[in-house]
């Protein structure tokens, strides 16, 4: 579920992804979907912490999904290789970006 994916067409560029057919970023959509249904939910019995590695499309477009913001802007955002964010899981099921792409354990030289 975790594999690099095109979500969405972006609202920037849209014609980088004019060759990609309309079915298969579907079945990306539908996955990223699942994906943030399965990570993106209150935990029950206390608190709980996950750990997802995935590829950065699918990074940037669960960011979108946790702000609230349309997905088609993922490709307004940058995301460095071994970035890390953080999303809090309120109890109430509100989300909430505690930090995004934080790259400070890396020196400068590695950032891609």
């Amino acid at each position: 579920m975790l594999r690099e994916s095109i979500p969405c067409v972006p609202r920037r560029s849209p014609e980088l992804f004019r060759g990609i057919r309309a079915a298969a970023i579907a079945r990306d959509r539908s996955r990223a979907e699942r994906v943030f249904r399965r990570y993106f939910k209150t935990s029950r019995g206390g608190d709980r912490y996950e750990l997802v590695v995935t590829h950065g499309n699918l990074i940037r477009y669960l960011i979108c999904r946790v702000l609230g913001v349309s997905p088609r802007v993922w490709l307004n955002m940058r995301i460095h290789n071994c970035g890390v964010s953080v999303v809090v899981v309120k109890e109430d099921g509100n989300l909430v970006l505690a930090s995004y792409n934080d790259t400070g354990h890396l020196p400068a030289r590695l950032l891609t």
